[in-house]
C-alpha cells in the first residue's frame, strides 16, 4: 500500500543531515548547513520543503535558496531561486514524490521569484518527471577532475602552458596562504569583487562568505587561500568539501596577477590540497552552455578534469517580468558595474 505523503517545510535537522548523507547524490548544497549559511546572508532566503510519510520519514527534499538584487531598477522584478544539486529522493516512488514535492515548491516559489533554476551535480534519470511539473531542460557544462590517479598522473594531464605558468609563479616567489582568520575574508572578497567587476557580473553579498566560514569552517567544509606576492594579496581561491567530492566554488584575481600566473599557482593548490587531503573528485563548477562562449572553461579544461554535460533544469513562474528584468539587467550592467 502506497504511503501517505504530507509536504512539510521543516524536519528534525539530524533526519535531514542523515537523508542527505545517506542519499547518492546528496551533496553541501541540500544540507542543513548549507540552510544555516543561506539563513544568514544578506539579499538570500532559503526554502526547504520535505515529503514525508505517515512516520514522518523523509522521502524527499528540495533546499532553494532566493537571490535578490540590492536595491535599485531590478529589486521588484530580478528575484531568482536556485537549486544546487536538488532535489533529493531515495525510496521506491521516487518520481512520485518528487513531483508532488515540486509541484508543492513551485506553488510557493512562484509567489516570490520569477523563475527557478536547477543546477545538476549527477546525472539522475528520474528528473525525466521535471517536464511534468513544467521545468525544461538545457545543456550546461563542467569539468570533473578524477582524484585518485597519482599525482603524477593528474600533473601530466594539465596542458603545457598550465605547467609552465604554475612553475614561472613558483620560480618568482609566489605562495599560498590559507585563511584561518575570519578577518582575511574581506581580503578573499576584495579580490572576488574586482574580478566580478571586470566580468560585469553581480556578486552575492559578502555575508555570504562570512556565514559561509562560520557555519562550516568549523567541520572542515570550508577552505579558503590567499595567493601571495611580495607581501601583498593578488588572488584567492574559495572552496567547498563534502564526503568525498571538493566544489572549486569562488576565485578572483587582481587584473596584474594575470602575467605572474596566479591564477594557474592558484588552481594547482587546490587540486593538490584536495588530492593530498584525500578526496576523490574535483567539481570545477561550470563550464558554461556548449554553444556559448564562456572564457573560463578555456582556463578550466586545460586542467585535465573530464568534460560532463549535466544540464540544468529552468522553469519561468512570470515570462513578462523576466523579459524586464532582462532589459533592466543589461541597463544596470551599463551603469552601475
Amino acid at each position: 500500500m502506497q504511503s501517505t505523503i504530507e509536504i512539510k517545510s521543516s524536519v528534525n535537522r539530524e533526519k535531514w543531515s542523515k537523508f542527505v548523507g545517506e542519499n547518492p547524490y546528496g551533496n553541501l548544497f541540500q544540507s542543513p548547513k548549507m540552510f544555516e549559511v543561506f539563513l544568514r546572508t544578506k539579499n538570500m532566503e532559503p526554502v526547504c520543503l520535505f515529503a514525508v510519510d505517515e512516520n514522518d520519514n523523509i522521502l524527499a527534499s528540495v533546499l532553494a535558496f532566493l537571490s535578490k538584487e540590492k536595491g535599485g531598477i531590478l529589486k521588484s522584478v530580478a528575484t531568482r531561486a536556485v537549486i544546487h544539486g536538488g532535489p533529493l529522493s531515495y525510496t521506491e516512488d521516487r518520481t512520485n514524490n518528487l513531483c508532488k514535492l515540486m509541484s508543492r515548491y513551485d506553488e510557493i516559489v512562484s509567489q516570490k521569484a520569477m523563475f527557478t533554476e536547477i543546477r545538476m551535480l549527477h546525472e539522475i534519470p528520474e528528473f525525466s518527471i521535471l517536464a511534468e511539473v513544467g521545468y525544461t531542460y538545457d545543456d550546461h557544462l563542467n569539468f570533473l577532475l578524477d582524484l585518485t590517479k597519482s599525482e603524477e598522473d593528474i600533473w601530466g594531464k594539465i596542458h603545457n602552458s598550465k605547467r609552465r605558468g604554475i612553475k614561472r609563479a613558483q620560480s618568482i616567489g609566489i605562495t599560498v596562504k590559507e585563511v584561518a582568520d575570519k578577518r582575511d575574508i574581506k581580503i578573499v572578497y576584495n579580490l572576488l569583487e574586482e574580478t566580478y567587476r571586470r566580468a560585469r557580473i553581480p556578486l552575492a553579498n559578502i555575508s555570504l562568505f562570512e556565514s559561509t566560514f562560520d557555519v562550516l569552517c568549523p567541520l572542515g567544509q570550508f577552505k579558503a587561500f590567499l595567493i601571495m606576492y611580495e607581501g601583498e594579496a593578488i588572488a584567492s581561491r574559495v572552496l567547498l568539501t563534502y564526503g568525498n567530492t571538493v566544489y572549486d566554488w569562488y576565485n578572483g584575481s587582481l587584473e596584474k596577477s594575470f602575467p605572474l600566473h596566479a591564477n594557474d599557482l592558484s588552481e594547482w593548490h587546490a587540486i593538490k590540497w584536495s588530492k593530498d587531503n584525500g578526496y576523490k573528485i574535483f567539481d570545477f563548477c561550470g563550464a558554461g552552455k556548449p554553444n556559448e562562449e564562456y572564457g573560463p572553461r578555456e582556463f578550466k579544461r586545460r586542467f585535465g578534469g573530464e568534460l560532463v554535460n549535466l544540464g540544468r533544469y529552468n522553469k519561468v513562474y512570470h515570462p513578462i517580468r523576466l523579459n524586464i528584468a532582462k532589459i533592466g539587467y543589461g541597463v544596470y550592467r551599463r551603469i552601475f558595474i
